[in-house]
């Protein structure tokens, strides 16, 4: 069958301390010249370069499509639309790219809606409600977590990604309007059901991301931002950091082998359950002294962070029937030209 790898031609940032490797792909099959765009994004660039490496070295008979730059094989090589059809689809994908058709399928699986698992919401250990896409049942969703004291976190998970995640003290909830929240949404989706999660407002520590494939987690990174697979250490990458953003990423191997095991156990249970398809990442963090689960999403537009590439790939390279697009009208994604 074999593997359509996609990837996104982002500026490269000129980077002396990039693998070799990554430049020797990026000038291949992006850019010849690798061109220095002063001031572009560090981690962006390194990401991408990383996918491509990877996938192009890993993958069984891949083809390459580089948005705006069509299809080319392994050799670089320009090959026709038709050579894409069937083909099992990995790297990032352009959401909002406006020339993707409407029934262009970006992702597939259905992690994104991890809230409908009740095994996922419950090792979310903390409390959790799902309400219709509705302001005053929100509202008082808000308000009855709040009346147990707790802080409260509202995010929109009928479309994910299209409102800003609020987080409220306990005072702040009491008072919460979620009608300018919405922009509209409550008008578009009025009452659709399980589209918006509230969840009591909780100290998370050493968020972790872990990357489950064939319903078994195969590699995992410490989420930190300025970290990209050119400094992995490890298939599961011991760094973390004690809060996110705190600025200081230490080793915490007890930590991430506690969580290790936790997705593994996590995973069976998603996986018997049955309601979670396709690969996802599972995004984990301390509660009170023990691991739970942060949330899931969707695999590949999911930020890599210091993670073991050749794990990842190694793993997907076994299981293309999770990333195989489904069809829609009769089209597979990956035989949408760009």
């Amino acid at each position: 069958m074999g593997w359509l790898v996609n990837v996104i031609p982002v500026p490269y940032p000129g980077l002396e301390d990039a693998p070799e490797s990554y430049r020797t792909v990026w000038r291949k099959y992006v850019d010849p010249e690798l061109t220095v765009t002063r001031g572009a994004d560090r981690e962006d660039w390194l990401e991408q370069a990383a996918r491509l490496e990877a996938g192009m070295r890993l993958l069984d008979d891949p083809l390459l499509r580089v948005y705006g730059h069509g299809v080319v094989d392994a050799d670089g090589r320009p090959v026709g639309d038709d050579a894409c059809g069937g083909r099992a689809c990995y790297g990032e994908v352009l959401n909002a790219d406006p020339r993707r058709p409407a029934d262009y399928p970006v992702e597939t699986g259905n992690a994104h809606r991890y809230a409908e698992s009740p095994v996922a919401r419950r090792l979310m250990r903390r409390g959790t409600m799902l309400t219709p896409v509705n302001a005053g049942m929100v509202e008082q969703a808000v308000r009855d977590i709040a009346s147990h004291g707790h802080g409260v976190v509202v995010k929109y998970v009928l479309r994910e990604k299209t409102l800003p995640v609020v987080r409220l003290t306990a005072g702040e909830a009491v008072s919460f309007d979620a009608g300018p929240w919405f922009a509209w949404e409550d008008v578009r989706f009025e009452n659709e059901p399980d589209g918006v999660l509230v969840q009591e407002r909780v100290d998370m520590r050493r968020e972790y991301r872990v990357f489950v494939v064939g319903g078994r987690p195969v590699c995992g990174a410490g989420c930190i931002e300025r970290c990209t697979p050119a400094d992995n250490e490890a298939t599961f990458d011991p760094k973390v950091e004690e809060r996110r953003n705190d600025g200081h990423a230490v080793s915490r191997p007890g930590t991430v082998e506690s969580y290790r095991r936790f997705a593994t156990a996590a995973a069976r249970l998603i996986a018997d359950e049955g309601y979670i398809r396709g690969p996802y990442v599972m995004d984990l963090a301390t509660i009170d002294g023990m691991p739970c689960i942060i949330e899931l999403n969707r695999m590949n537009n999911a930020g890599l962070y210091a993670l073991d590439m050749d794990a990842l790939l190694t793993a997907v390279n076994r299981h293309p029937e999770q990333f195989t697009p489904e069809t829609l009208q009769g089209r597979l994604a990956c035989e949408t030209t760009d």
